[in-house]
């Protein structure tokens, strides 16, 4: 998430982009990168490198 505040800062100082699409667009990719958190929290497993790491057992829910 720090990346996308980052590219938004960075296109917001630069000037050739439209402050508003830099707004919309940061909205957007911030609710992607939810959507995406909440479908591994439900959906996702734990891989052998999770396991390897103390994570989770390889195959269980995160």
């Amino acid at each position: 998430m720090e990346r996308v505040e980052k590219v938004a800062e960075i296109c917001t100082a630069s000037g050739t982009v439209n402050p508003q699409s830099v707004t919309r667009a940061r909205r957007h990719a911030l609710a992607a990168l939810d959507d995406l958190k909440a479908a591994i929290y439900a959906h996702g497993r734990a891989s052998e490198a999770a396991d390897r790491v103390g994570i989770g057992k390889l195959g269980e829910p995160i």
